[in-house]
């Protein structure tokens, strides 16, 4: 889709709608999914030049999808981060808001809660600020980190 014609716009996502004809994308992301409710963990990232719809796709489907496998789809903004602390940073920030409501989130904030702060004008947002050596250290263990939170949900889920 050419840019000047593109009717997304960076920061307001559009609806499924305007989305008709990506249906293999669609089930390419849906893939992913099913083989991280089989154990196998993925990490889905959309990449693409300013305003091409990537977060509104990502809306798109993180909803329903989460929904159907009953996974937590987190949409982390990447744009700027030029490391991969900060990228860790970022992504763990964004799982810990997209779980605020969920049962499980006490559960992954406990071993971190000393550099989350809930902060926010409109509900609450949290934010996570770890000294710089430790979030080296949660950088160089990312996938360990994942596969430790994703143990403390499934603990959470199986008591309630």
């Amino acid at each position: 889709m050419q840019k000047d014609t593109s009717p997304f716009t960076p920061g307001s996502p559009v609806g499924i709608d305007l989305f008709e004809g990506r249906t293999q994308q669609i089930e390419e992301v849906e893939r992913y999914v099913r083989q991280a409710g089989n154990g196998r963990q993925e990490n889905v990232f959309l990449t693409g030049e300013r305003g091409i719809g990537k977060s509104s796709f990502a809306t798109v489907v993180r909803g329903p999808l989460s929904e159907r496998y009953d996974m937590q789809g987190v949409h982390v903004h990447l744009g700027g981060a030029t490391t991969i602390e900060e990228t860790t940073r970022r992504i763990l920030e964004g799982l810990f808001n997209a779980g605020q409501s969920r049962p499980w989130f006490d559960q992954i904030a406990e071993g971190v809660r000393a550099h989350v702060k809930q902060v926010g004008l409109f509900g609450v947002t949290v934010s996570f600020h770890p000294p710089s050596d430790d979030l080296t250290r949660l950088a160089d263990r990312f996938p360990d980190v994942l596969g430790e939170v994703l143990a403390r949900i499934s603990e959470d889920l199986r008591s309630s």
